[in-house]
């Protein structure tokens, strides 16, 4: 049995991370080449007209900020305030959006 698993090459596995790098390097140089033709824009900060799709979902959860030593911070409430509280944190790179699937598969309707 290989030790990558039944029947699994390693042959995959490295084509599977050859294209992640791939796809990793061309995203930094597009990211790179945009930062040195428009410093100033590629951080500017732009208000929202309207808040995403994922946020006027009521099954995700009540979207709410709370404000904390000059900082924003958004958080989702879900589920029965009654039952224990589970907390999903993130960090950078992920994002929040990611956490949907298990805030619909924990929420108590």
């Amino acid at each position: 049995m290989s030790r990558f698993g039944a029947g699994v090459s390693w042959k995959f596995y490295f084509m599977i991370h050859f294209f992640v790098v791939l796809w990793t390097i061309t995203a930094s140089l597009k990211l790179l080449v945009e930062l040195i033709r428009h410093p100033i824009l590629f951080f500017k900060r732009t208000k929202r007209a309207t808040p995403p799709d994922c946020m006027l979902d009521p099954t995700l959860g009540k979207h709410e900020y709370v404000q904390a030593n000059g900082i924003k911070f958004h958080y989702v409430t879900s589920g029965d305030p009654s039952k224990p509280l589970m907390l999903f944190l993130h960090g950078f790179p992920e994002v929040s959006s990611f956490k949907k699937f298990y805030i619909k598969a924990h929420h108590v309707f």
